[in-house]
């Protein structure tokens, strides 16, 4: 696509990153810059009302993009080639808030059992137990992410698949700027 470039401020690399409710720790990660320039970021877009906090503990919040936000973001993205965001924020930052929640939510991928579900997810979260498998899907049926089939097994609704896809099948929006420009000697 000629005309687009990188982002190169970063305001607009936290931006970019914003396809979806993101943590410092994430946001960082994704973008290649250091963990306090974000959170330094973050607290600017904050006070400017471009992202706000969707949950309140403070060592994993999650941030989402207000109306401001989004409004910048789609004139950054007239510049810079960028994902498109996501249809559906609010689940998604509901599910990552809650460790039981992502690890039973990531090995959804089939119909299965309480039982399956569970010898699955405790390779994401070892202290899994079936109460809280059972709990969790209980959970995600409320919100219309799963439902239960005749047979007992749980799958996900076309939200959930929905969500999950977006969740687990995104790549990274840009390639993050290079640290330095020497190549290693030898190679």
């Amino acid at each position: 696509m000629s005309g687009t470039t990188t982002p190169h401020t970063t305001r607009d690399l936290v931006l970019a990153a914003f396809d979806r409710p993101r943590c410092a720790r994430d946001l960082a990660e994704r973008t290649g810059l250091k963990y306090a320039t974000v959170k330094s970021c973050l607290r600017r877009m904050r006070r400017r009302r471009y992202i706000k906090p969707l949950t309140i503990a403070p060592q994993a919040r999650l941030y989402a993009l207000t109306p401001i936000g989004r409004i910048l973001r789609e004139s950054l993205a007239s510049r810079v080639q960028l994902d498109r965001p996501i249809s559906h924020p609010e689940h998604i930052a509901w599910i990552e808030s809650g460790s039981y929640r992502r690890a039973v939510f990531r090995v959804m991928t089939e119909p299965m059992t309480p039982r399956e579900i569970r010898r699955r997810a405790v390779e994401y979260h070892p202290r899994l137990g079936s109460g809280h498998v059972h709990a969790t899907l209980r959970a995600f049926s409320g919100r219309g992410i799963a439902s239960r089939d005749t047979r007992g097994a749980w799958g996900l609704t076309q939200l959930g698949a929905t969500v999950h896809v977006q969740m687990f099948n995104g790549g990274h929006l840009f390639t993050p700027p290079a640290r330095s420009s020497r190549s290693p000697s030898g190679s």
